[in-house]
């Protein structure tokens, strides 16, 4: 017959776990490119070299290439700041996948301007008003769970009138948030340790 013992050991638990992670996403020359028949102001932006800011002036849309593809998971947002002292068409930014902006691949958000594109650009943050101040945007994409994303567009539309319209994105950056919850025990120099130090009987056979 197989003799059983039986001993105490301590078990601690690591408390919730959550938190917040965020990734700056670097703009560079050789990552950034145009739209055909979108961007009439090739040279409309500033920005520095590696720096997660940038300035649009007059018609002009860009592509930045992710450094990695970008899969969105649950709590990820795409967070920014943006200012604007004078309005043109359209000022959006957003996701895409293949470099065509309008073929059902992206995830645009439109944050402000004098039209409404609907149907290509998400309106649910259309909410900016001409000399408006810094506003900083926190773009839910939980509608885009699973999808994975190559490049961010920074868009600023002026097909009519002087192209005397500018906007600047600043401190573009995506951020996840991890759900909080209870991590199981873990064990420490060969116990387990509880934060209550309530004890526990453990068949060691």
């Amino acid at each position: 017959m197989a003799c059983v013992s039986s001993g105490t050991v301590t078990v601690e638990g690591t408390g919730e776990t959550g938190g917040t992670t965020e990734i700056p996403i670097p703009i560079t020359t050789s990552a950034m490119s145009g739209y055909a028949n979108q961007d009439k102001s090739p040279a409309g932006y500033e920005f520095v070299e590696g720096g997660n800011d940038i300035t649009l002036t007059g018609n002009t849309w860009k592509s930045i290439t992710l450094p990695q593809p970008l899969t969105v998971t649950a709590g990820m947002e795409l967070v920014f700041t943006v200012a604007s002292d004078q309005l043109g068409e359209i000022i959006g930014i957003g996701f895409e996948t293949d470099q065509i902006w309008r073929n059902g691949g992206q995830a645009l958000f439109q944050l402000g301007g004098t039209d409404t594109v609907a149907g290509i650009f998400d309106q649910t943050y259309n909410s900016y008003e001409e000399d408006g101040g810094a506003v900083e945007f926190r773009i839910d994409l939980s509608d885009h769970v699973g999808t994975t994303f190559n490049y961010l567009v920074v868009a600023n539309d002026k097909d009519a009138g002087p192209e005397t319209n500018t906007v600047t994105f600043s401190d573009i950056r995506v951020v996840t948030t991890a759900p909080a919850g209870n991590a199981p025990p873990v064990a420490v120099d060969g116990a387990f340790d509880m934060g209550s130090e309530a004890s526990i009987v453990i068949d060691k056979s």
